[in-house]
């Protein structure tokens, strides 16, 4: 019968020297161990996940305008965006917008970047204040060709001022020489000259009484009596003191009330 012999001790296996070699120990995981092997794999995680948030871009904010966003082709031609055909208005008027600054930007080459609003050279302020001063002075002799054509050039001058430059400017001044050559044109009775101007001013400076008056007047002119007396209620709702106003709304009642009666009498 065979019998198991003791493993050699220690000093045994040092004796014999380059004998066979016993296993490796295995490690025991206890509990303890478990729980910190877990919480560092949960932490590489996490730190894997931060990783990836933070090399991902944000997600796209959509605005509310870009809703209905649909891609459409444009061109290049000559320096020019150029809508493709079949394109949109509204296409059609960014393009023009993007070539006016185009266009400006190559008027001015001194300008690599277009300067702060606030700066503005004062040549052409003063060329719009002498157009302007002329006209008027022409205006006084009654020289209505002559005042007008000043008027115009002072027109020019303040609506080819540079996108980057102060839009309030430019807006007080085109109202203002608009409003002076529509004055010529309703003494020379072209009042439907004198019309598309006060119009424009009032889109221009819409709480300003005077686009209304003027507008008003030539409506008046026209004989758009209706029309000339919602115009002056309408400037009479922003400055409700307004004399001018105020008359020339006796003026176009009267002549309302006129022509009612002349109505009733040929009936």
């Amino acid at each position: 019968m065979a019998t198991t012999q003791p493993p050699p001790n220690q000093s045994q296996q040092s004796q014999q020297g380059t004998g066979p070699q016993q296993p490796a120990q295995r490690i025991q995981i206890t509990p303890e161990i478990a729980q910190q092997m877990a919480a560092k794999l949960r932490q590489q995680q996490q730190q894997q996940q931060q990783q990836q948030q933070m090399s991902a871009p944000p997600p796209p904010v959509i605005s509310p305008s870009e809703v209905d966003f649909v891609e459409q082709p444009v061109s290049t031609k000559d320096k020019r965006i150029v809508a493709a055909d079949g394109a949109s208005e509204k296409l059609k008027s960014v393009c023009n917008d993007i070539n006016y600054l185009i266009n400006k930007l190559e008027q001015h080459p001194e300008y690599a970047v277009p300067p702060p609003p606030t700066i503005m050279k004062p040549t052409r302020s003063q060329q719009f204040t002498k157009a302007k001063e002329d006209g008027n002075a022409l205006f006084k002799q009654g020289n209505l060709d002559e005042a007008i054509r000043l008027f115009t050039v002072a027109i020019e001058l303040a609506a080819d001022r540079p996108p980057w430059e102060s839009h309030v400017l430019a807006r007080e001044e085109l109202s203002l020489a608009l409003s002076n050559r529509a004055l010529c044109y309703h003494n020379k009775e072209e009042y439907d000259k004198s019309l598309v101007d006060a119009d424009a001013v009032v889109e221009i400076k819409r709480p300003w009484s005077k686009g209304h008056f003027r507008k008003g007047k030539a409506l008046i002119g026209l004989n758009r009596l209706q029309e000339a007396r919602d115009a002056i209620l309408l400037g009479l709702d922003f400055e409700p003191s307004n004399d001018d106003l105020k008359n020339a709304l006796t003026e176009v009642d009267t002549k309302i009330l006129v022509n009612h009666h002349a109505k009733q009498q040929t009936k």
